[in-house]
């Protein structure tokens, strides 16, 4: 069995560890995520912009139809 570790939590490592999972790579390879600071709470915030529904999509919180930056 082959280890993937994975030095961070953040968006990269996550995101890629979710796919990986889906496609089924887990079933054949540990997987240890590392991060400095220990987890307790929902700290993260994630966004992402996209023309049509996407990967994430069944955990999308909320959405803008529109943005506007100053």
């Amino acid at each position: 069995m082959k280890h993937l570790v994975f030095t961070g939590s953040g968006l990269a490592a996550l995101s890629l560890v979710t796919r990986l999972i889906d496609n089924g790579v887990a079933d054949s390879h540990l997987i240890t995520l590392i991060d400095k600071d220990r987890k307790e709470n929902n700290d993260r915030t994630w966004c992402f912009w996209e023309k049509q529904e996407g990967y994430f999509e069944n955990v999308v919180y909320r959405k803008w139809k529109q943005l506007d930056f100053f």
